[in-house]
C-alpha cells in the first residue's frame, strides 16, 4: 500500500536530513496533494518556447493573460510560475540549459510535484536534448533505478517552434506536415527508448505562428483560426482527457514525489559517509596513538614512582647500618645522603619526562598536519557550528608550557632566584603587577599600567621579559626547592629513628621497630615529593604532560556520535534503496 511506503520512506529520510526537513518536505507534497487541477508542469530549455505555448492554451481556453505570461520582448521566464484554466493548472519553469544553475535548480523541483510532464525542445534536435528527456522517460530523474513513472500519456513531448523548422506551413503544407513527421521519427530513434520506459506522446506545435500575438494581453482564438496545422488541437484534447484522470496521476505523481526525496537522501547518506568513515578512522587513530602515549607516560610515572622508594628504602637502611658516628655526623650523613639521593632521583626522572614529553609534541605535531587529521579539525569546527577558523587547532591542546622546553630551566632559576632575591618576594611583586592589570579596564589602561611600574623606583623587574621569565621559573624552582627542604626535614626523623634502633634493649623488638619507621618514613618521604596533581610535585608535571596529550576533549564523543551516525546512516540508506526498487501498489490515496 502507498500510505505505508511514503511512511516507511518518511521514517528513513528522516535519519538523514533530520524530522524539521521532513516536514518541509512532507507539507510540499500536501499543497500540492489539495489541488483539485491537473498540475501540468512544462519544462524545456531555454527558447524553446514554453510560455508560449502556455499562452497560447490559456488562449484557446478564453482564460485571462497573466502578467507575467506577456512576452513583450522579455528574454526568458525568471521563475516558476503558475495559471489555472478550465481544471488544468500550467506551471511555467525557467529555460534550463542555459548557463544559469539557480534556474536549472527552480525547474527541477516544479516537476516534483507535477501530475503531467509536458517537454518542450526547439525544432533544432541535438543529443543534448535526448539525454534530458531520456532522465524522465526512464525515471532516473526520480531514482536510481531505470523504469516507467509516468502512467500513459501522462508525460509529453512537444517540439516547439515547428513552424520554424524548415517549411512554410502555408506554403507547402504537405511539406511542413513530412518534416514534422520526419522530426518525431528522429528524435524517438534519439531516445532509443527501452520497452520499460516511458514513451512519450509527441507533439510538433507553432504555437505562435510568426509571432504577432504572443505579447497581447488580449488575443484571441480567433487570431489563430484556420491554423489547423499548428499542433496546438490535438495537444490540447490530449490535455483535456488527461484531466479526466486525475487521480491515477494524482497517485503516480505521490509515487515519483517520495521515489525522488527517497534517492536524494540515499545520495545525501552517502556522500555523508563518505565524510563521516575517514573522521572515524582518524578519531579512531588519535584514540590508539594517544593511548600509547599514556602508556608510555603512565610507565614512566610508575617506574618513577618504584625508584623513588627503592632508593629511599636503600639510603634509610645504609643510615641505619652506620656505626661509630656521632649524632651530629650522622644527622649530617643524613641530610646529605638524602638530598644526593632526591637529587640524582629528581634529575634522572625530569630528563625522562623532559624527554618524553619532547617526543609526545613532536608526534602531536606532526599529527596536526597529516590530511586526514586537518580533515578531521576542520569537520569537528563545522560540526560546532564554528563560524571562523580558530587560530589554533582543536589538536593543539590548551597553552600549556612544554615540559620539553621548560623543565631544564628550572636549575637556573633557582641560582637566579637565591642569588638576586627571595621566592617569597618574587611571588609578591608578581602578584603586585597582576593586581594592578585586573584593575585595569581596558588593554590601553593595563598596557600603562605596566609601563607605570617599571618606572618606579626600587623597583624588583627591570623590565617585561625579566618579570615573563619569574613567572615562567618559577613553579620549576619550587620543586628543585622542594627536594632540598624535604631531605633537611626528614634527615633528623632519619637520625632519630636509627639513635632509638642503636639505644634499644632487645635486638628483635628494635628492628622491627625499626623497619616499621623506616617504611613510614619513606612512604611520607615518598608521597611528598610524587604529590597530587594539584600541586608543583612530580605527578602534577606528568599531568601536564597527560592534558597535553589529551588535548581534544571531544575526540571519544566525536568518535562514538560518528560510529553511531554511520550505523544509522547505513541503515537508513539500505532502507532507503531497497524501497526505492520494490514500488508501491496503486491505490487511490
Amino acid at each position: 500500500m502507498i500510505t505505508k511506503w511514503v511512511a516507511d520512506i518518511g521514517e528513513a529520510v528522516s535519519v538523514v536530513i533530520g524530522e524539521e526537513r521532513l516536514r518541509e518536505e512532507s507539507d510540499v507534497w500536501l499543497r500540492h496533494a489539495r489541488r483539485t487541477s491537473l498540475v501540468v508542469v512544462v519544462h524545456g530549455p531555454v527558447d524553446a518556447g514554453k510560455s508560449t505555448l502556455i499562452h497560447r492554451l490559456l488562449v484557446e481556453d478564453g482564460t485571462t493573460i497573466p502578467d507575467w505570461l506577456l512576452v513583450s520582448g522579455r528574454r526568458e521566464t525568471l521563475g516558476v510560475s503558475s495559471v489555472e484554466s478550465c481544471g488544468i493548472t500550467y506551471v511555467d519553469t525557467p529555460g534550463t540549459a542555459g548557463g544559469t544553475l539557480e534556474h536549472d535548480e527552480l525547474a527541477a523541483s516544479a516537476v516534483r510535484t507535477a501530475d503531467v510532464v509536458l517537454l518542450m525542445i526547439p525544432p533544432q534536435l541535438v543529443e543534448e536534448d535526448a539525454a534530458w528527456i531520456r532522465t524522465f522517460t526512464s525515471g532516473t530523474l526520480f531514482s536510481d533505478v531505470p523504469r516507467s513513472l509516468f502512467p500513459a500519456g501522462s508525460l509529453l513531448l512537444a517540439i516547439g517552434r515547428a513552424d520554424e523548422a524548415g517549411r512554410d506551413p502555408r506554403d507547402d503544407p504537405a511539406g511542413f506536415h513530412d518534416l514534422t513527421e520526419r522530426k518525431r521519427r528522429e528524435l524517438l530513434a534519439m531516445l532509443r527508448l527501452a520497452e520499460h520506459e516511458s514513451h512519450p506522446v509527441v507533439h510538433a506545435v507553432a504555437a505562435d505562428p510568426d509571432g504577432q500575438v504572443s505579447g497581447d494581453p488580449d488575443a484571441r482564438a480567433e487570431d489563430f483560426a484556420g491554423n489547423d496545422w499548428d499542433g496546438v488541437a490535438a495537444l490540447r484534447n490530449d490535455l483535456g482527457s488527461l484531466r479526466e484522470r486525475l487521480g491515477e496521476l494524482r497517485v503516480a505523481s505521490r509515487v515519483r514525489f517520495w521515489c525522488q526525496l527517497a534517492t536524494s537522501a540515499a545520495i545525501a547518506a552517502d556522500a555523508e559517509l563518505a565524510t563521516l568513515r575517514p573522521v572515524l578512522a582518524e578519531a579512531h587513530s588519535r584514540q590508539k596513538r594517544r593511548a600509547g602515549l599514556r602508556q608510555r607516560l603512565t610507565a614512566l610515572h610508575s617506574a618513577a614512582s618504584a625508584e623513588l622508594r627503592v632508593a629511599l628504602l636503600n639510603e634509610l637502611n645504609g643510615l641505619a647500618n652506620r656505626t661509630g658516628l656521632s649524632e651530629e655526623d650522622l644527622r649530617t650523613q643524613a641530610e646529605s645522603r638524602l638530598t644526593e639521593c632526591l637529587n640524582a632521583w629528581y634529575e634522572t626522572y625530569t630528563r625522562k619526562l623532559e624527554q618524553l614529553a619532547a617526543e609526545i609534541d613532536a608526534e602531536l605535531a606532526v599529527e596536526r598536519v597529516r590530511p586526514a587529521s586537518v580533515r578531521f579539525d576542520a569537520w569537528l569546527r563545522d560540526l560546532a557550528g564554528a563560524r571562523k577558523e580558530s587560530k589554533e587547532r582543536s589538536s593543539a591542546g590548551p597553552d600549556l608550557t612544554k615540559l620539553s622546553e621548560a623543565v631544564n630551566l628550572a636549575a637556573r632559576g633557582v641560582f637566579w632566584l637565591r642569588h638576586r632575591v627571595s621566592m617569597e618576594t618574587a611571588r609578591e611583586e608578581l602578584a603586585k603587577i597582576s593586581q594592578m592589570e585586573k584593575a585595569a579596564k581596558t588593554t590601553a589602561e593595563a598596557a600603562g599600567k605596566a609601563k607605570s611600574y617599571f618606572e618606579e623606583p626600587g623597583r624588583l623587574f627591570p623590565n617585561q621579559e625579566a618579570v615573563e621569565k619569574v613567572a615562567r621559573w618559577l613553579p620549576k624552582v619550587d620543586k628543585a626547592v622542594q627536594v632540598a627542604d624535604i631531605a633537611l626535614e626528614f634527615g633528623p626523623l632519619a637520625v632519630s629513628a636509627i639513635r632509638e634502633h642503636r639505644d634499644g634493649i632487645k635486638e628483635a623488638m628494635r628492628r622491627k621497630k625499626l623497619r616499621a619507621q623506616i617504611t613510614s618514613l619513606v612512604d611520607d618521604l615518598h608521597d611528598r615529593l610524587i604529590g597530587d596533581e594539584s600541586d608543583h610535585g612530580w605527578s602534577a608535571a606528568v599531568a601536564s604532560v597527560r592534558s597535553h596529550i589529551e588535548a581534544d576533549p571531544l575526540l571519544a564523543p566525536v568518535a562514538t556520535a560518528a560510529a553511531e551516525r554511520i550505523e544509522k546512516l547505513t541503515s537508513a540508506r539500505r532502507r532507503l534503496r531497497e524501497l526505492v526498487e520494490r514500488l508501491p501498489t496503486a491505490e487511490s490515496s
